[in-house]
């Protein structure tokens, strides 16, 4: 039996039997002390439906990402067919970013690379790492309007192929800053399996 349901079979043994408590004090005269039991049973069964509410509609909900690219556009210059990010999930402004990428079939690169055996560049991949940290760095007031650029790659490690139907979850930690040059430590998953794994270098201008 799942857990949700003994919670509400908790819930409706407490209401039932308050409930009948309650009749009874109508109907005949009943011992105060089982009288005053109906209180902290009626109590329970609603504290335990409001658990079984609130479990379910977070099961149900839809958690929406805290940027869309429309959003993500307004803070980085990139544009289609090299705006490389779909959204940002989660981010510390100059310190950490997770940013998403869904691999559709029509991607243009999957036409050349390769016709047959579609995969994901892995330059591209290291590409759309730095437009998440770029994201992360941009956001920050002082320096709204500025440009990211490449600094170079260090350390890349690329474990696993990226296919048509995967969802690239993009991780950018903020190791080092120095005036308008930093380092990011990168990681791109799909599922929770490492693909790409790389310390960035990046110059703002």
């Amino acid at each position: 039996m799942k857990k949700v349901n003994i919670l509400q079979l908790i819930a409706s043994i407490c209401l039932l039997i308050g409930s009948i408590i309650n009749l009874l004090n109508l109907l005949i005269e009943i011992p105060f002390a089982l009288y005053v039991c109906t209180g902290p049973l009626l109590l329970t069964s609603v504290i335990l439906f409001g658990i079984v509410i609130v479990k379910q509609i977070k099961k149900g909900k839809k958690i929406m990402p805290l940027m869309n690219k429309e959003k993500i556009m307004e803070i980085i210059p990139h544009r289609d067919p090299f705006m490389l990010i779909d959204t940002i999930e989660e981010m510390v402004p100059g310190v950490s970013v997770v940013a998403t990428k869904y691999m559709s079939e029509d991607e243009f690169w999957f036409k050349g690379h390769f016709p047959d055996y579609p995969v994901v560049p892995g330059v591209l991949m290291l590409e759309m790492l730095a437009q998440a940290g770029a994201v992360a760095m941009l956001s920050l007031p002082e320096n709204k309007g500025k440009i990211g650029f490449f600094g170079g790659v260090k350390e890349a490690k690329f474990r696993r192929q990226v296919v048509p139907g995967d969802l690239l979850k993009l991780e950018v930690e903020i190791i080092k800053i120095k005036g308008p040059v930093g380092v990011g430590k990168a990681l791109a998953t799909v599922n929770g399996e490492k693909a790409v794994s790389a310390e960035i270098s990046f110059a703002l201008k």
